[in-house]
Formats: structure tokens, sequence, C-alpha cells
């Protein structure tokens, strides 16, 4: 099973996630130039407001030109409800080590705290492949604990970073109108109590990846 560990957030959080792909998405929607129709050549010829007019000679149906804005980026937004922050990645395992580690993460002894969302940003302005919101509270924390607690089953996390992925970048035409785009993106400081933590199994389908959770820990009062 490909597995991971990971903080699942409530509507709240997500919602406001949500508020923001949507922001990003409205940038790259078609627009309506205008109505008109086009002769053989694809040329344009506007619905003239005198009708009549007569209609060039060529030209076919009225129909609703589109253009595009900026296409700030072209890529896939994360769905709602697999929006997560992981903890830890535990790839490829049997069943007689996800045993090992749910007793493990059973004896994890670690207390609830708060988080909030962060900024948004880009691990890299020269390789763009995700957009992420940074969550901030004792993640860090909570994630070393972890790690203590599987030391004998998997290495350590030396490049942990505490965000949940909003969107999968695939190209972007303009990387400089990008960055500033990103910089103007305000995110609304919410909060909420984080009380449990999950082990998840991740299954690739057609329709990209489904995340099935294994087991449930709460976090002491």
């Amino acid at each position: 099973m490909r597995c991971f560990i990971a903080i699942n957030f409530p509507d709240i959080f997500k919602e406001e996630i949500i508020r923001i792909q949507n922001l990003i998405q409205e940038k790259s929607k078609p627009l309506l130039l205008s109505r008109g129709c086009c002769n053989k050549d694809n040329v344009f010829f506007p619905v003239s407001k005198n009708l009549d007019k007569p209609t060039p000679k060529g030209v076919g149906r009225n129909k609703d030109f589109l253009i595009r804005k900026d296409n700030i980026f072209i890529g896939k937004f994360t769905e709602k409800e697999n929006l997560h922050l992981t903890l830890k990645f535990l790839g490829e395992i049997d069943e007689n080590e996800i045993e090992r580690v749910k007793i493990k993460l059973r004896d994890l002894d670690f207390s609830k705290f708060y988080c909030e969302l962060g900024e948004i940003g880009v691990f890299s302005k020269d390789f763009l492949r995700i957009i992420w919101i940074k969550v901030n509270g004792k993640i860090f924390d909570l994630q070393n604990e972890i790690d203590k607690n599987l030391e004998d089953i998997f290495e350590k996390e030396n490049r942990f970073m505490s965000h949940i992925t909003i969107a999968r970048i695939k190209n972007v035409r303009d990387k400089r109108k990008f960055i500033e785009f990103m910089k103007k993106v305000s995110v609304n400081k919410i909060n909420f109590s984080v009380d449990e933590f999950s082990l998840m199994e991740s299954k690739l389908s057609s329709k990209g990846a489904v995340y099935k959770e294994l087991e449930k820990y709460r976090l002491e009062s």
C-alpha cells in the first residue's frame, strides 16, 4: 500500500483554500470577446447594430467568440476532499509494516494545538510545479515527534515544510506575471484546533489520487 501520515482540515479551512483556487482559476477563464461570425479565412466580422446592413459574403452564422486572459497557469487544482497537510510520506509498505506504524503512532504523546493559514507560494521561482499555502503552528513539532516514533522503521524527514498543495502546475506562459500575481493574492488567516492526525492510504485511479483513512490518532487535551 502507498501510505502517508496527514492532518485533515475542517470545511472552514477548505473553503478559504477553494476561494484562493477560484481567484487563480478566474485569471485563466475565457472571456466573451464579441458576437459575430467568421468567413472561410477566419476573418472575424462583428454583428452589426444596423440590422439592415448586409452580412459580408462568405460569412457563416453568428457565434460567440472567446479570448483568454493572461492564462496565469495551466494545471490541476487539488479537489476539496483531497486537501490535507502531509506530515510524513511512507511510500509503498506492506501489511506488516502498516501494523508496526499503527502501534508506534498509538504511543505518540503530543498535545493538541492551534494552527493558522499562512502565505501562498511556490517552492522554486525557476522550476514552477506546485502552488502551496503555508500552515503555521506547532506542525514542525508534531512532525518531529512522528519521526522519533518511527525512526526504527523510516528515515527522518530532512526537508519538511508545513504546507497544503492547492494546485499542480503543468505550464506557465509568463513566469514574471505569474509570480507578480501570486504576490497579490491575500490569504485570510483562519485558524483551527488540531486535535488529531491520520494514517492514510493513497490509490491512483483514472481520475487521480483517492485517499482513504486507515486509522485516526487523537492528540492530548
